[in-house]
C-alpha cells in the first residue's frame, strides 16, 4: 500500500501542476457546471513491466463506448493519435478505475484535442487537461472547489462550496427544479417544477426561509395576477390561480389539446394572456375564479414561445415568424400591427429605446430601433438563456446558458459590457428589486440565490 501511495504522489507532482489565468478558470467552471458530460473512458494503473512500479506510460485506458482497452503513450503521439494509444489485451478483472476521462469540448480551448477533463475517483477532484510537454507528458490544471457525481454513464461537475461567489448574499435550496420566480412585497414565489410553488420569506435577503408550499403537478412559471393572486403556468394543469392571502390554490384552467408555454398579465384590463404550443394565444378576462374568453390568436406559422403586455400593446414571439405586435382595445381584443423578422426567436424585451431579441441556442442578440427602425447586433460570447431589463432601464442582464450572467450598461439603449456575475449553476430566471440593488435568481436544481447587484 505504501508503495502505491508513493507512486501516486510522484504522478501528481508532474501531471497536475498546470496554471491558467483567472478569467479562463472562471469561464471554464461556469461551462462545466452547465450540463452533464458523457464518460468516455476509465483509466487504470497497470504494471506492464512487472517491476512493482507504475511508470508514466503504464496506464490502461478502457473505452466506455466500445469496451476496448489501450495503453497510454504506448507509442509516440501523432496528430491522429494524440495520446499515443496502442490497443492491448489486458485482464482488469474487478479492479476499480483510478479515474474517468470526459470530453468537454470547451469553446475557449484553442486546441480541442486537449479539451478533456480527468475525474479522480480516489480524491474526488476534477482536473482539466491543458496540453502536453515536449516529452509527451500531460499537464493538468486542478480545479479547486469542484467535485463530481456519476449517474449512469454521465458526470455532473459541481462545487464543493459556494464561498468563492462574492455576489451571492443569500440562498435557499428548494426541493425541486426552480424554473422561475416572482417577487411581491417581501415574498418570493418560486415555480419549483414537480414540487409546485415554494413561497419564500425574503424579508432577510441574507437568509431566505420557507413560508408556505402550494402543490401543483409541474409548475414552470409564476407571475403576479393582481388582486392578491399569482398566476401559475403548469405543464399538466394549465393555468393555475393561487390566492396569496390564503396561500392556497383556488382554481385551474386547462387548455384542451395543448400545453401552456407562457402567460402574461394585463393589469389595465384584468386579463390574462395564455400562449400555447399548438393552439396559439388566448386572452381571458378574470373575475374571481371565472375566465371569460376575450380573443384567440391562432397559430399562423410556428408556435408561440413568449408573450408580454405593455400598455395597449401585446407582443408575441413566434418561433417561425418572429416578434408579432398587436394592439389591444378597451376589453383586450387584439388587432395585428406588425412583425419583426426574427425566426428561431427565444426571448425578447421591449425597452424604451430598443427591442432586444435573443435566439434559440445562439450567442447573438439583435437590437431593433422600433418596429420600423434600424437593426443592430450584439455578440454576447455565450449562448443566451434569458434577457432581463433592470427597473430603471439602465442595465441589461443576460442570463447565459452557462453559469454566468452578463451585465451590460445601456447608453441610449446600446449595451456596453460592464461585468460578469458567476454562479454555481446556470440561472433560469431573474427578478430585480425596485431599487436595483438585489437580484433574485432561480438556478434550477440549486434553488434560489439572492445577488448583491450594487
Amino acid at each position: 500500500m505504501i508503495r502505491w501511495l508513493m507512486v501516486a504522489g510522484m504522478m501528481l507532482s508532474w501531471l497536475f501542476g498546470a496554471t491558467a489565468n483567472t478569467y479562463y478558470v472562471k469561464e471554464l467552471k461556469a461551462y462545466l457546471t452547465a450540463k452533464p458530460f458523457d464518460l468516455k473512458g476509465a483509466f487504470y494503473p497497470y504494471d506492464f513491466d512487472g517491476d512493482g512500479h507504475i511508470a508514466y506510460n503504464e496506464w490502461v485506458y478502457e473505452s466506455m463506448i466500445t469496451g476496448r482497452t489501450y495503453r497510454l503513450l504506448g507509442t509516440m503521439p501523432t496528430p491522429n493519435n494524440n495520446f499515443g494509444f496502442v490497443p492491448v489485451e489486458v485482464h482488469l478483472g474487478n479492479r476499480e478505475p483510478q479515474g474517468y476521462f470526459v470530453f468537454i469540448d470547451f469553446p475557449k480551448d484553442q486546441e480541442r484535442i486537449f479539451s478533456w477533463a480527468y475525474l479522480s475517483i480516489k480524491s474526488g477532484k476534477v482536473y482539466k487537461l491543458m496540453g502536453a510537454t515536449p516529452q509527451h507528458r500531460f499537464d493538468y490544471l486542478p480545479l479547486n472547489n469542484m467535485t463530481f457525481t456519476i449517474e449512469d454513464t454521465k458526470a455532473f461537475i459541481v462545487y464543493t462550496s459556494e464561498g468563492e461567489f462574492v455576489d451571492i448574499m443569500g440562498a435557499y435550496d428548494t426541493p425541486g427544479f426552480s424554473w422561475f420566480v416572482d417577487i411581491r412585497d417581501s415574498f418570493g414565489y418560486v415555480a419549483d417544477g414537480l414540487e409546485g410553488i415554494q413561497i419564500l420569506d425574503l424579508s432577510d435577503p441574507t437568509n431566505p426561509t420557507l413560508y408556505a408550499h402550494i402543490s401543483t403537478p409541474n409548475a414552470l412559471k409564476v407571475v403576479s395576477g393582481g388582486q392578491g393572486r399569482e398566476l401559475v403556468m403548469d405543464e399538466q394543469a394549465g393555468l393555475v390561480v393561487v390566492d396569496t392571502s390564503a396561500m392556497q390554490k383556488v382554481s385551474n384552467f386547462p387548455i384542451s389539446g395543448a400545453s401552456v408555454v407562457d402567460i402574461a398579465y394585463d393589469a389595465t384590463r384584468n386579463n390574462v394572456v395564455v400562449a400555447t404550443d399548438a393552439k396559439g394565444v388566448y386572452i381571458f378576462h378574470m373575475a374571481g375564479s371565472t375566465f371569460t374568453p376575450i380573443d384567440h390568436i391562432e397559430n399562423v406559422c410556428g408556435a408561440a414561445v413568449k408573450v408580454a403586455v405593455q400598455g395597449d400593446r401585446l407582443y408575441v414571439a413566434d418561433s417561425a415568424k418572429g416578434l408579432l405586435k398587436y394592439g389591444l382595445n378597451a376589453v383586450g381584443a387584439a388587432s395585428f400591427l406588425g412583425a419583426l423578422d426574427a425566426p428561431n426567436i427565444k426571448d425578447f424585451i421591449v425597452g424604451p429605446q430598443r427591442i432586444y431579441i435573443a435566439y434559440e441556442n445562439s450567442a447573438h442578440i439583435d437590437m431593433f430601433n422600433g418596429f420600423n427602425g434600424q437593426k443592430e447586433s450584439l455578440e454576447n460570447g455565450e449562448a443566451v438563456g434569458k434577457l432581463v431589463l433592470a427597473p430603471d432601464k439602465k442595465r441589461l442582464y443576460v442570463l447565459n446558458k452557462v453559469a454566468a450572467i452578463m451585465v451590460y450598461t445601456l447608453y441610449g439603449g446600446v449595451p456596453q459590457k460592464e461585468k460578469e456575475i458567476y454562479l454555481p449553476y446556470p440561472a433560469t430566471d431573474m427578478k430585480i428589486s425596485s431599487q436595483g440593488d438585489k437580484g433574485y435568481v432561480t438556478c434550477g436544481g440549486d434553488g434560489l440565490k439572492v445577488l448583491k447587484l450594487k
